[in-house]
């Protein structure tokens, strides 16, 4: 896939060696052209379809999170806003950095705390919850999750390890708020 060829609406800032830098909007259609840029420019460097696959759930449930719940009071969806993305792999895994102006991310999100197992055994099927597993999958499948919101938007960063048994819901998560002044 040539630069010439790519979407519009995914266009890659930068492949230098082994960083990948991609933009999107903040809309469900955009979001998916990034990801299928994204997934072939990093499968160009990183064979392990293992370590791409849980990279792809990894950042899909990123973004897709920015487009539904980061918006600003009275933004629409899509509304304009950019998501920027970068990332490289290393020995240990695929680092990414996503960066949104949205709302501040909710704390409980990175640490867990709002997530309680619930038991499922007899629930009937169309009583199971369709959603709200985006978070919980994020950090079963990631390392080193950070989050810093300034007053220009939000700056997550983590690492999907190569060792699948290393994530974030061991307790590697941290998140930098504000000072309220």
């Amino acid at each position: 896939m040539s630069a010439e060829r790519l979407p519009r609406n995914g266009a890659v800032l930068s492949d230098q060696g082994h960083e990948i830098r991609l933009r999107c909007r903040t809309n469900p259609p955009d979001i998916r052209a990034t990801l299928l840029v994204w997934r072939y420019r990093l499968a160009q460097i990183e064979p392990c379809e293992d370590l791409l696959g849980r990279s792809e759930i990894v950042l899909a449930e990123i973004l897709n999170n920015i487009a539904e719940h980061g918006r600003g009071d009275g933004q629409k969806q899509g509304e304009g806003d950019w998501i920027e993305l970068c990332c490289h792999g290393s020995p240990e895994g695929i680092h990414m950095l996503v960066k949104d102006r949205g709302r501040a991310l909710p704390q409980h999100l990175l640490s867990g705390e709002k997530y309680v197992a619930t038991p499922l055994a007899g629930v009937a099927l169309d009583d199971l919850p369709e959603g709200g597993f985006g978070w919980f999958m994020i950090r079963a499948l990631s390392c080193d999750l950070h989050c810093q919101w300034t007053a220009t938007g939000n700056l997550l960063s983590l690492t999907v390890p190569r060792n699948h048994s290393t994530g974030a819901a061991d307790g590697q998560t941290s998140q930098k708020s504000p000072n309220p002044t």
